[in-house]
């Protein structure tokens, strides 16, 4: 049985996946790949090249936003964002140089200028290439600074590859989100003061929110195509195979993606915890 762990995007609350992942691996759960997300992807990253020990050891580490990204306000007048994305892009190169993969990492990105999906992975791809897809699966267009061209967040368009995963052969599939599926609308608690009353990190996560919104009841409609392709192949149709699908998440909302001062919060929970979602 082929297994893979899918890891959505989840900015600050990566920490909580981080988590889930250990409890997973003490248990004998282990990856044969990893797909990674947005910020899933440093998990991804982070767990082939450092092991799920390494990987907590990171989020232990990650106790404010300048851990992850460097800001500069008037950096967006000569580069294409106003955070430089130098400090993960470091952490990247010094967990993947002179190391070997224990698993296939696979980071999913969005190509800006076709709108195009592409993966690239750590066993086919070269560790240039691979390190450039990891910290461009998470710039954002006018916030976040990219180091490619034309490569951006793949959260914008797909929070999970679930059809990706089963086309490739997996059998058995670990979704690890770090929300609860039906996570209520809430209320934004940190950001930069604005005099309108909403900081431009209020401002971010509205826009994330929406598109959560809109990608989550895709992987609802995904899930439940999966249980409907499963109990045809239970049936004896041949033309599917039968997976097993299951999905982890917090049993309620963490914080908000982007306030890593309480990254650690999530990574307790997530070693504390395994609430199975959907399976």
């Amino acid at each position: 049985m082929k297994t893979a762990f899918i890891l959505s995007g989840e900015g600050a609350r990566g920490g909580y996946q981080a988590g889930v992942i250990k409890q997973l691996v003490d248990k004998g759960t282990i990856p044969d790949e990893i797909h990674g997300v947005s910020s899933g992807s440093i998990n991804a990253v982070g767990y082939s090249y450092l092991g799920a020990d390494g990987l907590c050891d990171v989020w232990k580490n990650i106790d404010d936003i300048d851990k992850v990204f460097t800001f500069n306000k008037w950096r967006a007048l000569w580069r294409n964002g106003v955070y430089s994305t130098k400090p993960i892009s470091d952490l990247i190169k010094i967990s993947i140089e002179e190391k070997t993969p224990i698993c296939e990492a696979i980071v999913s990105i969005l190509n800006a200028k076709t709108g195009q999906l592409a993966r690239v992975s750590n066993y086919k791809d070269s560790k240039k290439l691979f390190k450039m897809a990891a910290v461009a699966s998470l710039t954002i267009p006018g916030l976040i600074e990219a180091d490619h061209p034309d490569w951006i967040d793949a959260g914008a368009r797909q929070l999970v590859p679930l059809k990706y995963v089963i086309k490739g052969g997996a059998t058995n599939i670990i979704v690890i989100l770090g929300r609860p599926i039906d996570a209520p609308l809430w209320k934004s608690n940190g950001g930069i003061w604005h005099p309108f009353g909403i900081g431009m990190f209020e401002a971010v996560e509205y826009g994330y929110r929406f598109i959560d919104l809109m990608l989550y009841e895709i992987l609802l409609r995904d899930i439940e195509k999966c249980k409907r392709k499963n109990q045809l192949a239970m049936a004896g149709n041949r033309k599917f195979k039968q997976v097993k699908l299951t999905v982890y998440g917090p049993n309620k909302f963490l914080f908000d993606s982007l306030i890593f001062r309480r990254s650690h919060e999530g990574l307790k929970q997530g070693l504390n915890e395994l609430n199975v979602m959907s399976v």
